[in-house]
């Protein structure tokens, strides 16, 4: 499970941080605390910015099929661009809505 620590936000620069848990939970909803406003606009992503992502740090990415959802990518603690979880957060409540990669530890 994750901390409820804060890390960098990414979604090509760092814009926030965030301080989602993800991947599941004790039972409480679990949020992501990043303004609405601050949310990546639909289909907005960058190719490859996992590999220049800060060890540790959080991706974010809207899918731009209608889907009213924001996509968190976990970046690994130890190792550039490894994605360790995934996690999909609900734009109206920004509340996670289902685990797309479960979360390995973030090593």
């Amino acid at each position: 499970m994750h901390s409820k620590a804060a890390f960098p936000l990414f979604v090509g620069l760092v814009v926030a941080a965030c301080g989602a848990g993800g991947s599941g939970g004790s039972g409480a909803p679990i949020e992501l605390s990043v303004p609405k406003g601050e949310l990546p606009s639909p289909g907005l992503g960058c190719d490859g910015i996992e590999w220049t992502a800060p060890l540790g740090s959080r991706v974010l990415y809207r899918p731009d099929d209608g889907r009213r959802e924001v996509h968190v990518k976990y970046m690994s603690r130890a190792t550039h661009g490894l994605v360790t979880g995934i996690d999909a957060f609900s734009i109206d409540t920004l509340r996670l809505i289902r685990v797309i990669m479960p979360y390995n530890g973030g090593e």
